[in-house]
């Protein structure tokens, strides 16, 4: 007799399927096929062993600057140019593969994790950061390479920064700052799947709590608590992060639902061909009906390769002209 699964268990099935479509739609599928993500925090590092001074004697010396010709001048190429690997910044995750990804971002979920804050949560909230940690992996990996200004890819000093507030908001402890007592959000938990609205309201809530010089400008015009938002708050204490403190977390949470929205209405191909910039939008005319529900397609005047044929096209890869 098949035992019926509770109302967790149920939520916590639904919660892999969409990180598994989140992995896919990043081209992780196979990288994660049949791991589960770790859901513990990371342990802490162990403590460095003291090094024993070294022995003067054994210490290398540089013939350069005294002044004795190298013995071999370098690796040189047929052309006499000198033979060095093309420098490659170690987090520019725009270079990087989906493995490669995938692992860069762990890392840096895992420093996060080990940071001083998260030794202060109570039992409750680091249950709950544990337990979120399956949808926060692909998340982190989204944020990572769409999450920045136009869906560009996000720094690591930013993503990290982004992070530690998410943490705190996933968690319910709340974001906390030196400028003000008690915490933002403090026993309201984000989860995943939280809507738009909701999250604009937390932004406007953020605003009124810890206002920006500069409110952001769909903002203004907001009431929060009787308080009406202005495009110049008159008085503070103000954020000085230029909104890393909550407005950009809030907007890096509201982003990722929006593309987990996306990739459920439009599919894997068409989403990651926009985030991507892959088979711009050219002006095209349909020649034919398919059976399937797919369509025939001949690029029209103005493309680039005009009268070309295209057989079997989704209507997620085609759009109306404006």
């Amino acid at each position: 007799m098949t035992e019926a699964l509770s109302e967790y268990e149920l939520a916590r099935l639904e919660t892999i399927r969409k990180n598994q479509l989140a992995f896919e739609s990043m081209g992780l599928g196979d990288a994660v096929a049949g791991l589960r993500a770790a859901a513990s925090r990371p342990k802490l590092p162990k403590a460095r062993s003291k090094r024993p001074a070294a022995d003067p004697s054994a210490r290398r010396s540089s013939r350069r600057l005294s002044g004795e010709a190298a013995a071999n001048g370098g690796l040189v190429d047929s052309d006499g140019e000198k033979d060095h690997p093309a420098y490659r910044d170690p987090n520019d995750v725009s270079a990087m593969t989906a493995p490669e990804l995938k692992a860069w971002c762990d890392a840096l979920r895992a420093d996060v994790l080990r940071m001083a804050w998260v030794e202060r949560l109570g039992e409750e909230e680091m249950r709950r950061l544990d337990g979120a940690q399956e949808w926060l992996a692909p998340f982190v990996i989204f944020t990572a390479r769409f999450g920045g200004k136009g869906e560009s890819s996000l720094s690591r000093q930013n993503l990290k920064s982004v992070l530690k507030q998410v943490f705190c908001l996933v968690s319910g402890a709340g974001v906390t700052t030196e400028k003000r007592g008690g915490a933002f959000g403090k026993g309201r938990p984000i989860g995943l799947g939280i809507q738009a609205e909701q999250v604009d309201a937390l932004r406007a809530e953020a605003q009124v709590w810890m206002p920006q010089k500069r409110a952001p400008e769909d903002l203004v015009g907001r009431t929060v608590g009787g308080e009406r938002i202005v495009k110049q708050p008159d008085r503070g204490p103000f954020d000085t992060s230029n909104g890393w403190l909550l407005n950009h977390p809030l907007m890096k949470i509201r982003l990722y639902c929006e593309h987990l929205d996306e990739l459920k209405e439009m599919g894997h191909e068409a989403t990651m061909r926009r985030l991507t910039g892959d088979g711009a939008w050219e002006p095209a005319s349909i020649a034919d009906v398919n059976e399937d529900g797919t369509y025939d397609v001949a690029l029209a005047a103005g493309a680039a390769d005009a009268g070309k044929m295209f057989s079997e096209v989704e209507a997620a890869q085609i759009r109306l002209r404006a």
